[in-house]
C-alpha cells in the first residue's frame, strides 16, 4: 500500500509541474475552460526589478526632449570676410612660405563677392544685397608674397594684370603695408596692357567716374581675408554703400 500511495503521489506532483510550466509558456492563451492568462509582470530577464523604460533609471518627467543642449559648441564657421570671427589665429610666418631663394609665391587664389545695400541720413542703413560693379579688374586672381628691400609683403593681384614690357606679374596689382593692426592695400586695381591702371568702381559709367572700394586684411597662419567699405553719391540725403572682400583658407 505504501508503495501505490507513493506511486501516486508521484505521478500526481509530475502534472502538476507540466501544468505550470504549460501556462507560463502557453503566454496568454486560454486552455477553452477558463484557464488563468500568462503572468505578464515577469520581465524577460527574470529580475522583477528590471528597468524595461530605456532610461536607464532616468526619471522621464525631468527629462525635457523639446529644450536645446546648450552645450554643444556651434560648429559652423563663418565664410563671411567682413565677419572677424570667420578668420583667426595666430599670424602667418611669410618666410616660412618660400622654398630657398625664391623672391615670391602664391600663397592663395581668391574671388571677391560684393554687396550693397541702401541709406539714408536719417533712417540708417537696410540689409546686405549683392551688387555688381560697373567698371574695374576680374575681382578674382592670386594673393601673392613677394620678397622687397624692407621685408616679405603681400600683394593682391587681380587676374586681368598684364604688361607688354615684361613686368612681372606679382608687381602689377596691390602691394599692402602694415597700418593698424592690417594690411593696407589702398584701393582695389590692376595694371593693363591696354587699360594701365585699372581700378575697381561702382555707380560709374567709364574708368574715369564711380566710387572706388578701399580693401585692407589680415594673414594669418591657416587663412586670410580682405576686405573693404565704399559710400556712393548722397542725393536728398539718401546714398548706397558697398563692400567687397575675400576669404581664403589654406
Amino acid at each position: 500500500m505504501k508503495i501505490q500511495y507513493s506511486v501516486m503521489c508521484g505521478a500526481l506532483l509530475w502534472a502538476g509541474v507540466c501544468l505550470s510550466v504549460g501556462c507560463s509558456q502557453g503566454g496568454s492563451q486560454s486552455d477553452g475552460g477558463g484557464g488563468s492568462a500568462a503572468d505578464l509582470s515577469v520581465t524577460p530577464s527574470g529580475d522583477p526589478n528590471a528597468d524595461l523604460s530605456g532610461t536607464g533609471g532616468q526619471d522621464l518627467a525631468a527629462v525635457d526632449l523639446g529644450k536645446p543642449d546648450l552645450t554643444m559648441p556651434d560648429l559652423a564657421q563663418s565664410n563671411d570676410p567682413h565677419d572677424a570671427a570667420s578668420c583667426t589665429g595666430a599670424a602667418l610666418v611669410f618666410a616660412s612660405k618660400f622654398p630657398m631663394g625664391a623672391n615670391n609665391v602664391v600663397l592663395a587664389t581668391y574671388t571677391m563677392t560684393y554687396e550693397q545695400r541702401s541709406c539714408t541720413d536719417f533712417t540708417g542703413c537696410g540689409s546686405w544685397g549683392p551688387a555688381t560693379p560697373s567698371w574695374g579688374p576680374s575681382g578674382s586672381g592670386k594673393l601673392y608674397l613677394k620678397v622687397t628691400a624692407s621685408g616679405i609683403i603681400p600683394a593682391v593681384v587681380d587676374n586681368k594684370a598684364g604688361s607688354a614690357y615684361g613686368t612681372p606679374v606679382y608687381n602689377l596689382g596691390m602691394d599692402c603695408a602694415q597700418k593698424s593692426g592690417v594690411w593696407d592695400c589702398g584701393e582695389y586695381r590692376d595694371t593693363e596692357i591696354v587699360e594701365g591702371s585699372n581700378f575697381l568702381r561702382f555707380e560709374g559709367k567709364d574708368k574715369f567716374s564711380g566710387v572706388t572700394l578701399p580693401i585692407s586684411g589680415e594673414i594669418l597662419a591657416t587663412c586670410a581675408r580682405f576686405y573693404g567699405t565704399a559710400k556712393g553719391v548722397k542725393s536728398s540725403g539718401s546714398y548706397k554703400e558697398y563692400r567687397g572682400g575675400f576669404l581664403v583658407r589654406y
